[in-house]
């Protein structure tokens, strides 16, 4: 199961996952320093560790600075946009799904019914908000 409690300093995350994703420096903890750790790795300094792919598309790029950035801030700009791409579409809609089954860490927002939890209850809400 994954836990994620949101503090001032970071995301506390501790997971059943090989890795988590945002936590690029693997220390249990999404902070500034994994924002660090990946911008090192897309300049070639650091190599890449499994973490540092926060938003899971494949590449270590400024969008996982973004991610991680977006996760220590807590932060989702547009109501549905659970994977924080600009856009509420069928990608938010299987990374909610992923977030339930515990494969990605929940993100604020995630909560879209807001009863405490993130579940299929969601996605009823999420698909509404999708085929809207």
């Amino acid at each position: 199961s994954l836990v994620l409690a949101i503090g001032m300093v970071g995301v506390l995350v501790s997971s059943a996952l090989a890795a988590t994703p945002g936590d690029a420096n693997n220390d249990g903890v999404i902070d500034m320093g994994d924002v660090a750790t990946i911008e090192r790795i897309i300049l070639g300094y650091d190599q890449p560790t499994p973490g540092a792919d926060a938003d899971w598309d494949g590449d270590i790029d400024m969008g996982d600075v973004t991610q991680v950035e977006y996760i220590i801030l807590g932060m989702v700009y547009i109501i549905g946009d659970i994977n924080l791409d600009g856009k509420v579409n069928n990608l938010d809609l299987l990374r909610l799904y992923g977030i339930i089954l515990g494969r990605y860490p929940a993100v604020p927002g995630a909560d879209l019914n807001h009863d405490g939890k993130v579940d299929m209850g969601d996605m009823l809400v999420l698909g509404r908000i999708v085929a809207s």
